[in-house]
This record gives C-alpha cells, structure tokens and sequence, in this order.
C-alpha cells in the first residue's frame, strides 16, 4: 500500500519509533529514538496534534523540531507518496523477528522472501508474529 505523509511512527510520549525506508521522515534523516518536540513551530504535546499539523499534499514542505539526545535540531520534510511496507525485520535479544502487518501477494511473494534473504543463514531462530 501507499500513502502520502511523513513516513514515520510516533508512539504517545511523542518519541520515533519507526522510520520507513526511502520515505520523506528517512530522507530527511529522522531517527528512531528522536522526540518531536514542534511542527512548523508550534509545540506539540500529543500524537494526534503531530499527525494533523504534519498531514498534507504531495510536494508539501513541513518543518519538524527534534530532540535528539541532548541536542535540538531542525529538519524539512517534503511530504511524498511512498510505499507502506508490510513486513519489518527486527531482532530480539539476537534473534530476527519478522513483523506481518498485512498479507497480500505482495507480502508472500517479494517482502517476506527479501526479508527471509536477509537473515543471516546461520541464524536458525526465528518468529514469525502476527501484528
């Protein structure tokens, strides 16, 4: 699937906890771990604030103030179409989980496979979870 937005996953304290690859939140370098502190400078202080303030068109430009560690920094995002993926690969205590968020012929046929490939051959161990 695809939508336009930011590409990013906020949970309620306000914290990044997912950026999809080659989104607008990726190309613009946002990190997992980063707090969203303002959009087009006007503080936030909850999740449903952020995704009004940061929704928009294609080619729409937003700013984003950040937390990071210590240090507050500033990023533009343009705001994009771009695929949602279906299936992450995370790992947990060593061992490689595979998040299904969607089944499709999409889901089987390329992203579990690419992320199946991905997985070092010596890594037996791994979960499939359901999301």
């Amino acid at each position: 699937p695809t939508e336009v937005g930011t590409g990013l996953e906020l949970n309620d304290s306000l914290f990044v906890t997912r950026v999809y690859k080659e989104s607008p939140a990726d190309i613009a370098q946002v990190e997992v771990g980063d707090l969203i502190l303002a959009v087009d400078e006007i503080p936030i202080k909850q999740k449903g604030t952020f995704e009004r303030l940061a929704a928009g068109e294609v080619g729409d430009e937003i700013s984003l103030t950040l937390l990071r560690d210590e240090d507050t920094i500033s990023l533009s995002l343009v705001l994009e179409e771009f695929t949602l993926p279906t299936v992450f690969v995370d790992s947990v205590e060593g061992v490689p989980v595979i998040h299904v968020t969607e089944f499709s012929s999409e889901t089987i046929g390329g992203q579990v496979s690419l992320s199946l490939y991905t997985i070092h051959s010596s890594l037996l161990n791994f979960f499939l979870f359901l999301s």
